[in-house]
């Protein structure tokens, strides 16, 4: 079977949607299907590449300073067309391989299906004061041009689509793919599969800092805004078990919000007394599964998601968390979401005191990684629904 898979951005270009395209393609393409990658070029790479099995295609294609989509439009179009798909999987809204393509679904032969990593655009609310004015005023036209977008250029494309997929049933975007497309679905992110190797060793956090506690609580996390470690640090310090339980903090890199956070934690040393904090970064990714394997807390502050894979990845080692309730977070059986970020520092005591009730969302959280987030489970399902349309 011939399935092509469009995506703006592809490997090496490394974000969360690029991840799941990767597996998604790479797993096809094992199990025999000819699977096909078309996305925009990216730095110096080649315009057709091999990776993994996966055939890829990069096309110069880009936005200019006007936000107008620029470049070999016409080529990558006629290239989609002309392929003969048997499947198209179209991947993301509001992004330039997706929206070159929507004038034209009528055109290109074979069966398509539309997966959306959430609708971002309908979260947005107008006349919202953001850090300036010109994000004030930037925030309002995004909004507006949302509105336009879903309520007229994507709506009227979905009649081309035979099938949907999302990633949750509290995903932004699913009782809008619901409502325009009756074939639709729900396909979980899959965790990396070293997440689900058996007999993970706990202690690889000893290479690279020394706990002062038995007990700790973590997070994995770049260091951001959004992924909002500050109250997180925050909460910890006013909760009564920082006293004998440290917190790990991972991130991939030093930004300058990381030494915000060191910032804060010298404060808080200062107001609360001392408590055993260890803001990480540069961690082998390979070390992940043993150090959450050891933790007794998952702990997320994010402002915004939609699919938490870190906490899929905690679920999968038994870790139960507390996490705000953004993303998939509220549907998810491996711990508790809550509404404000205050209610962190109570549920840490709670949870810490309550050994047995740590136990039960560890189990209910490794079932369900197992049954529903490993790679192969998320391919089975793809599988499922490409044979629904054929």
């Amino acid at each position: 079977m011939k399935i092509l898979f469009i995506s703006e951005n592809y490997f090496p270009n490394v974000s969360g949607v690029p991840v799941v395209v990767k597996y998604l393609a790479e797993g096809l393409s094992q199990r025999g299907n000819d699977v096909v990658i078309a996305t925009k070029m990216f730095k110096d790479e080649p315009l057709e590449d091999n990776v993994n099995g996966v055939k890829v295609y990069r096309f110069p294609i880009y936005l200019d300073g006007f936000h107008r989509y620029c470049g070999n439009r016409d080529e990558f179009i006629n290239f989609v067309k002309f392929y003969k798909a048997d499947v198209l999987i179209v991947e993301c809204s509001q992004c330039i391989t997706t929206d070159l393509l929507l004038p034209h679904l009528k055109d290109i032969p074979g069966k398509k299906i539309f997966h959306s990593h959430g609708f971002s655009g309908l979260e947005l609310k107008p006349f919202q004061v953001k850090g300036d004015l010109l994000h004030t005023i930037g925030n309002t036209w995004n909004w507006l041009t949302s509105k336009w977008y879903f309520g007229h250029i994507l709506k009227n494309a979905m009649k081309y689509f035979d099938a949907s997929m999302c990633l949750s049933k509290v995903d932004s975007s699913r009782e809008y793919l619901k409502e325009h497309i009756k074939n639709s679905h729900i396909l979980d992110n899959a965790a990396d599969n070293m997440f689900f190797v058996e007999g993970v060793e706990v202690g690889a956090l000893l290479k690279y800092t020394k706990l002062e506690n038995v007990h700790y609580m973590m997070c994995c996390a770049n260091y951001t805004v959004v992924k909002n470690q500050k109250d997180m640090i925050l909460q910890y310090y006013k909760s009564q078990a920082s006293h004998n339980t440290s917190l790990v903090c991972i991130g991939s890199f030093p930004t300058d919000y990381y030494k915000e956070c060191c910032m804060l934690v010298a404060q808080l040393e200062e107001g609360y007394g001392h408590r055993d904090v260890h803001l990480l970064h540069g961690v082998n990714r390979k070390d992940i599964p043993s150090i959450m394997k050891g933790a007794s807390l998952y702990l997320v502050t994010s402002h915004y998601e939609q699919y938490s894979i870190s906490i899929i990845e905690a679920m999968s080692q038994g870790l139960p968390f507390i996490s705000m309730d953004t993303g998939n977070a509220c549907v998810l059986p491996g711990g508790i979401t809550i509404k404000h970020v205050d209610d962190m520092s109570v549920q840490i005591d709670r949870l810490m005191s309550r050994p047995e009730e740590r136990l039960k969302y560890a189990s209910a959280g490794i079932e369900y990684a197992r049954r529903n987030c490993r790679i192969n489970a998320v391919i089975d399902k793809i599988e499922t629904i490409i044979r629904s349309i054929l």
